[in-house]
């Protein structure tokens, strides 16, 4: 996943935070269509892909290790990029997901 599709991404979930439960609750064909409702073009897919890298931010805080390169490449669009997974890695820990 290229970091542009990356930052695509968080700041649709950043959009409207008080929806990223409902989507993280939802399978991942079922947020890319509710996303799609919103003008966002997003594939299942690319959320589960998305999913996976929160996943991995996720480990490397709670385990207060350093972050491996594959998620340095993943978030290498600058500390915008960062900032923003970081934000959604706020809602993902709180809320049950499913991608």
């Amino acid at each position: 996943m290229t970091n542009e599709r990356i930052a695509q991404i968080t700041n649709a979930l950043m959009a409207d935070e008080a929806e990223v439960k409902a989507l993280f609750e939802l399978e991942p064909a079922d947020a890319a269509k509710a996303l799609a409702k919103k003008g966002y073009d997003f594939t299942g897919e690319e959320l589960v892909e998305y999913g996976k890298i929160l996943e991995q931010e996720k480990k490397s805080v709670e385990f207060g290790t350093e972050l491996t390169e594959d998620v340095l490449d993943n978030v290498a669009g600058g500390g915008l990029v960062a900032a923003g997974v970081a934000g959604v890695l706020v809602g993902y820990w709180i809320y049950d997901k499913k991608w």
